[in-house]
């Protein structure tokens, strides 16, 4: 049984993601400034320390993939001591949906949508 479509929520505020470890024309940033957000990309957790400020993004998604795992833990570490409100997001492969049924129901092939769709699903759930 699908789920009922719940009403995204708008704001008048727009908002700010920084990305890290993504190319800028990645399909997400894109997906992501198509929404009308603020999107900043970072190539390596290294340059994305030094662009970060508090305060200043609504969320961080770094890509775990792109990433020692020493890397990742520590670039938290470091933004969660200067700013302990901030909301970070881990990046671990292409969007998979997990519905009621899972682990018995998950998608074996990505479509191009999914970043879309996976982006829609996100704000409804805020």
């Amino acid at each position: 049984m699908a789920s009922p479509r719940m009403a995204v929520q708008t704001s008048t505020r727009r908002q700010h993601v920084l990305i890290v470890g993504r190319r800028t024309d990645d399909g997400l940033a894109n997906t992501l400034r198509s929404r009308r957000m603020s999107v900043h990309v970072s190539a390596d957790a290294a340059h994305a320390l030094r662009v970060w400020k508090p305060a200043t993004y609504d969320v961080v998604l770094i890509d775990v993939r792109k990433h020692l795992p020493g890397e990742v833990i520590d670039f938290c570490e470091q933004i969660k001591s200067r700013w302990p409100r901030q909301r970070i997001a881990y990046l671990t492969g292409p969007p998979a949906y997990v519905t009621l049924h899972w682990p018995d129901e998950i998608p074996e092939t990505h479509t191009p949508d999914q970043w879309e769709e996976t982006v829609h699903w996100f704000l409804t759930a805020a």
